[in-house]
Formats: C-alpha cells, sequence, structure tokens
C-alpha cells in the first residue's frame, strides 16, 4: 500500500482508524473506493514519434458523491506556434459497489481550422443520448455502459482484483461499441516521472489501430504511460507530475 501524504495524513493511517474503530462494514470494496476515488492531477509529456509536441493533463474531482474524470491534451512551444490545438473531454459518474454508473460525457476539441463538440446524457428514460456536432444519436441504456474515459476508471478497480481480460460496451461519439483489452504482462519503466514497475495492457478488438496502457500498482493502478498508432505515427505521453488530495472519497453506492 502507498502511503499518499497531504497535511500529515495518510490513506494507510485512515484505513487503521476504520480497523480499529471495529468497523464490520469495512469489506474490500470499501478500501478499494478509498484508494480509486482519492481527487489527483496528473501531467503528462505528449510526444509524436519521439518527439515532445504537448502536454496532457488529467484529472479525478470529487463533488456530491459525483466523480468527474477530466482529460485535456494541447500543444506546447514550437508545436502550439506551428499547429495551435486543444481537446478536452469529461466524464462524470457515481461509483458502485461493483462498477459505476454513468451519468454523462462532454467532448471539445479547438484548432486554428475547426472545432467539433460532442456530448453524451442519460435520460430519465433510461435512453443515452449522444450529440455530435449537433446530430442526435439515441442507444438504449444498460447498467455497464461506458464513455470512452469511464471505462479506464473501472479498469484500475478490476486489475486490483487480478482480471487480466477486459470488455466494454461503450458510447464513442455516434457509435456503440466494444473495447476488449488483455494483460500483456510487468515492465519496469523509465518515466519522467520516475522509474516504476508497471502492467503492460493492450487493446485486442481493433489491431489496425493499436492502444496500449501501462499502470502503476504502487500508484493505484493510475495509468503512466498511454501509446497508440495512427495513420503509421506513434502518439504516446507519459507521466511527469503527479499530486493527490486525499481528503475527500466518494462512498459506494448499490447497483
Amino acid at each position: 500500500m502507498v502511503c499518499l501524504r497531504r497535511g500529515g495524513a495518510t490513506i494507510a493511517v485512515r484505513l487503521l482508524l476504520l480497523l480499529l474503530a471495529g468497523a464490520g462494514s469495512v469489506t474490500a470494496a470499501t478500501l478499494q473506493n478509498i484508494a480509486f476515488t482519492t481527487p489527483y492531477e496528473a501531467l503528462y509529456l505528449v510526444d509524436v514519434d519521439g518527439i515532445e509536441v504537448g502536454e496532457m493533463v488529467r484529472s479525478l474531482t470529487l463533488n456530491n458523491d459525483i466523480l468527474t474524470l477530466r482529460s485535456t491534451i494541447y500543444t506546447t512551444g514550437f508545436w502550439a506556434v506551428l499547429r495551435k490545438e486543444r481537446r478536452s473531454e469529461s466524464s462524470r459518474f457515481q461509483p458502485t459497489a461493483t462498477g459505476l454508473k454513468l451519468l454523462g460525457y462532454r467532448f471539445h476539441k479547438l484548432s486554428r481550422s475547426q472545432e467539433k463538440e460532442a456530448t453524451l446524457v442519460i435520460n430519465s428514460s433510461g435512453t443515452a443520448i449522444s450529440r455530435v456536432d449537433g446530430r442526435e444519436h439515441r442507444f438504449p441504456y444498460a447498467a455497464g455502459l461506458h464513455d470512452v474515459l469511464s471505462y479506464q476508471w473501472l479498469m484500475r478497480r478490476q486489475l486490483a482484483s487480478g482480471m487480466r481480460q477486459f470488455s466494454y460496451e461503450l458510447i464513442d461519439k455516434d457509435e456503440r461499441k466494444t473495447y476488449q483489452f488483455q494483460v500483456e504482462g510487468r515492465q519496469q519503466l523509465e518515466l519522467p516521472y520516475q522509474t516504476l514497475e508497471t502492467i503492460h495492457i493492450r487493446r485486442t478488438d481493433n489491431p489496425a489501430r493499436e492502444v496500449e496502457f501501462w499502470v502503476a500498482p504502487a500508484l493505484n493502478y493510475l495509468v503512466v504511460k498511454i501509446s497508440h498508432h495512427d495513420d503509421g505515427r506513434i502518439f504516446s505521453s507519459q507521466l511527469l507530475k503527479l499530486t493527490y488530495e486525499e481528503e475527500h472519497r466518494a462512498p459506494l453506492h448499490t447497483d
């Protein structure tokens, strides 16, 4: 267990206090919840074919038991002058005992030449409504449905429980897709952040678009590197900086 310090307090100390208080309801799911709903902000360096072109900021925040996972990628330095671009997306969901309840997703991309927007909302009648650049698409909603960010949060919990193969039904803009992943093994990575022991995960449902994740068990299975191949180029993001705020965490809700 990694002790995440802020103001002298640690997650380990909080867990110990729960156990000493005789909290019979402290289950494995509760312990996972404490780790995986801890708010954080992570900064990544982004490169294309080994050339640094920008940064990515990812954060997890908590408000009234609702988690929001955000990701923003933007060009920096010379590349911001040559091709200024910013892509932001966010996912809102509620953690449950076995997964999460999806609440909504937003996407916005802005460059000098174009602007794109997409949203996903779940209405009261159980329909997932996706709006992409003004066009509406409707999908039946069922428990276990994800967007392109939320499944990554759930994967952290599943990795901690020992899973090695993963399948997620999700809405990606105007399409319903199935993403599948498998654990390839363990690998020690030298990152801008530090050298870490990682678990290497590969997407298996779309060989034409190779996608890989590396997560660090020592950082509560946080994604520390992302790599994908697109049009013959390799895009990569590597962890540079990580800060935690451990005073707030969401309670688990029943599915």
